[in-house]
């Protein structure tokens, strides 16, 4: 009979022991407050690439002499890209369309020419060259449009790390304000939302490129000045931290 006390008054000590802890664990978590914030950030980047399309268009009498004439600016624009030492993996046509031009005479619709147009997308990495490039496009070659140029950064990996993490600070630092003006003490997050990263691009629009003619016969001559200026990474995040 006595050990079966024994047992009985053991595991009721038990019982009393994880009531107890189970009610300090409540009375602790009552005790802590939540601070929500929002944490953001701006990163300053150098640009190392430029990218650019350049598109051709071309017009005459039949398709296959549109075509033909097509090709032959195109071929004339690749061999200039290509001694400027851009790789053939980054040059891309992105279009490449026929059509047919009208214009309108006493209400009726009249054949006018053929049109082929092809544009191609071109990735250039050596930015000290690419004011050159464009004098050059511009000095040989007539009738082209070169538009469409962003400066961008190829690799923004360790940017967007080093954005996310000053937006972590930036939140840390809202919360301890908020703690202190509210007489509390900060402690540890309790949850992490991931907001939005993105990086902000400079982009530059040309029109038509200067015909040949125009540059001949030009009686001053000024180099293409293009700044690259500065990329900025934003990234923004929603922080939950305890305080008490």
């Amino acid at each position: 009979m006595k050990r079966n006390q024994v047992i009985v008054i053991v595991l009721s000590l038990a019982m009393v022991l994880i009531l107890a802890s189970c009610q300090t664990a409540s009375s602790t978590t009552d005790e802590f407050c939540q601070i929500s914030v929002q944490g953001t950030s701006t990163v300053k980047l150098e640009p190392d690439v430029v990218n650019f399309t350049v598109r051709v268009s071309e017009t005459a009498p039949t398709t296959k002499e549109a075509q033909q004439l097509s090709n032959a600016k195109v071929s004339s624009v690749l061999s200039i890209l290509d001694s400027f030492g851009i790789e053939k993996k980054h040059i891309t046509t992105n279009n490449l369309s026929f059509s047919t031009d009208y214009s309108w005479e006493s209400g009726k619709q009249v054949f006018v020419a053929e049109r082929v147009t092809q544009q191609i997308s071109v990735v250039m990495h050596d930015l000290a060259g690419f004011s050159s490039l464009i004098d050059e496009l511009g000095s040989k070659l007539t009738g082209i449009s070169f538009d469409s140029v962003v400066f961008d950064r190829e690799d923004k990996t360790e940017f967007y790390r080093e954005a996310r993490i000053k937006a972590i600070e930036d939140a840390r630092s809202k919360a301890e304000s908020y703690a202190l003006a509210s007489g509390l003490t900060l402690d540890i997050p309790v949850s992490i939302n991931d907001g939005s990263a993105y990086v902000s691009s400079n982009r530059v629009s040309y029109p038509k490129m200067m015909a040949a003619e125009a540059v001949a016969t030009s009686s001053m001559s000024y180099d293409t000045e293009v700044p690259s200026g500065e990329l900025e990474i934003s990234a923004s995040i929603s922080v939950v931290f305890r305080a008490y």
